[in-house]
C-alpha cells in the first residue's frame, strides 16, 4: 500500500518536478526502480512456486488414504490442517472426530476439535494418523517426521502459501501408517 501511495505521489508531481529539479526526480526514480526490483523478484518466486507446487496437500493426501486405507481401518487426525483432506471424501473420514459420523467440516471460529495429544492417539493405535501442518512450529514434522509416532511410517504431503521468497504458512500434512514400510516423500 505504501509503495502504491509513493508511485501515486511521483505520478502527480511528475510534470512540476521534471522542470524544477531533474536530479531529485532521477533519484526518486532510482529508488522506485530499486523497490520495484524486489517486488518483481518476489512475484516471480511466488509464480514459480505456484506453478510447481500445490497450495494444499489435501487432494494428494486424500488420494493416498483412498488408495491405502481400507473402509474398516481407523483414521485419526490432529491439527487444524488435517481437515484439508475431508472435502475429498463423501463423509467424515476421521474416527476421532464425531466418532467418524456426521459432517466432514467444523466451525473454525470455535477452534480445532482435533486438539488431541499425540500420546492419546498412540494409545488408540489407529491404522492411520493424519497430522496437519500449518504453523512454523510444526515445520519440523516435514523435515523429520519419523520421531513422532514410533511404529508408524510417515508420508509427507507438501503444500504452502508462498509470500515474498518463502512459505508464509504451511498447508501440508503427514500421514502415518501403522506397520508400513518405507519412507516416502511426495
Amino acid at each position: 500500500m505504501l509503495f502504491l501511495l509513493w508511485i501515486f505521489a511521483l505520478w502527480v508531481s511528475w510534470p512540476r518536478a521534471e522542470a524544477a529539479r531533474p536530479k531529485l526526480l532521477l533519484a526518486a526514480y532510482a529508488c522506485a526502480a530499486l523497490v520495484l526490483v524486489f517486488h518483481v523478484s518476489w512475484s516471480l518466486a511466488a509464480l514459480r512456486f505456484d506453478f510447481t507446487n500445490a497450495y494444499s496437500a489435501g487432494r494428494e493426501a486424500a488420494a493416498y488414504l483412498r488408495e491405502h486405507a481400507r473402509e474398516r481401518d481407523r483414521v485419526f487426525a490432529t491439527g487444524y490442517g488435517a481437515f484439508a483432506i475431508q472435502p475429498y471424501f463423501a463423509a467424515n473420514r476421521f474416527d476421532n472426530y464425531r466418532d467418524g459420523e456426521g459432517p466432514a467440516f467444523f466451525d473454525w471460529r470455535r477452534g480445532s476439535p482435533l486438539a488431541s495429544e499425540y500420546a492419546d492417539l498412540l494409545r488408540a493405535q489407529p491404522e492411520f494418523v493424519v497430522v496437519g501442518v500449518k504453523y512454523d512450529e510444526e515445520e519440523t514434522l516435514l523435515t523429520n517426521p519419523q520421531q513422532l509416532f514410533p511404529g508408524y511410517e510417515p508420508r509427507v504431503f507438501l503444500g504452502a502459501l508462498w509470500w515474498k521468497n518463502r512459505p508464509l504458512e504451511w498447508e501440508a500434512c503427514v500421514i502415518y501408517q501403522r506397520g508400513s514400510s518405507g519412507l516416502e516423500k511426495r
